[in-house]
């Protein structure tokens, strides 16, 4: 089983259809042991929220979603501990906190994190170059 950081770009595509949402459906498989930061439901809500607002998603369908997020087969991991160094990547790469803390928990697993988010991917590639891959070139591993 290979372990492997998922970011909401990632996990929010397992329920919306969108680019990309076939490949990380594949990382539910049992070939994945998945984990992220424990903000990762909050993340999920949120963009759930924000397409509810926008007209493009049913009030109804996004509570069904949002009542399975605490189900998510993903380990959720304390954001504490992590909280230092993901300030200070998100100041040097120019990136959300909530961002630097996938990639730090990447980091310090030794494991990668797979991201649909390609400005994340572009800004910290270079100093992460094992850790950070793209969904799409992921999936093509």
């Amino acid at each position: 089983m290979t372990l492997v950081v998922v970011d909401a770009s990632v996990a929010f595509k397992w329920f919306v259809e969108e680019p990309g949402a076939d490949a990380a459906s594949k990382l539910r498989s049992a070939e994945y042991q998945l984990c992220a930061p424990e903000i990762l439901p909050i993340e999920l809500a949120h963009g759930l929220r924000r397409r509810v607002l926008r007209g493009i998603a049913d009030r109804g369908e996004a509570r069904a979603a949002v009542s399975v997020l605490g189900k998510l087969p993903v380990v959720l991991v304390p954001s504490g501990n992590l909280l230092g160094d993901a300030f200070e990547l998100a100041i040097s790469h120019h990136r959300g906190v909530y961002d630097a803390l996938y990639v730090v928990l990447a980091a310090r697993l030794g494991c990668q994190l797979v991201t649909a988010d390609r400005k994340l991917h572009a800004a910290v590639v270079g100093a992460f170059p094992q850790t950070v891959v793209l969904l799409s070139d992921f999936s093509a591993a």
